[in-house]
């Protein structure tokens, strides 16, 4: 299956939502080292949708290698890419069968 979200970065800016209701304890580790923590948020709250949408997995902890690609944690079956434009983040997933 596959997964595709997007969204607006401008609406993380403000966000009155928690980060602890979007982001696991790991993701807020690595946000915490992260310089643009906008784009961050919006990267992995459209990750997290696709995979939702490739695999119907709630709650999927989206992290990154060293060499900043993002995976999801203990989903090996899962891959997913994510991508900055200006004003939007758009994440893919897909679910290897």
């Amino acid at each position: 299956m596959i997964g595709i979200d997007i969204t607006a970065i401008g609406r993380f800016k403000r966000s009155t939502e928690s980060l602890s209701k979007i982001l696991s304890t790991d993701e807020l580790l690595e946000y915490g080292k992260v310089k643009n923590k906008v784009n961050y948020l919006a990267g992995r709250w459209a990750a997290k949708e696709a995979v939702f949408k490739a695999a119907g997995l709630n709650n999927a902890i989206i992290l990154s290698h060293s060499n900043g690609s993002p995976y999801v944690k203990d989903r090996e079956d899962i891959v997913v890419s994510i991508s900055h434009e200006r004003a939007y983040a758009v994440a893919v997933a897909v679910q290897k069968t």
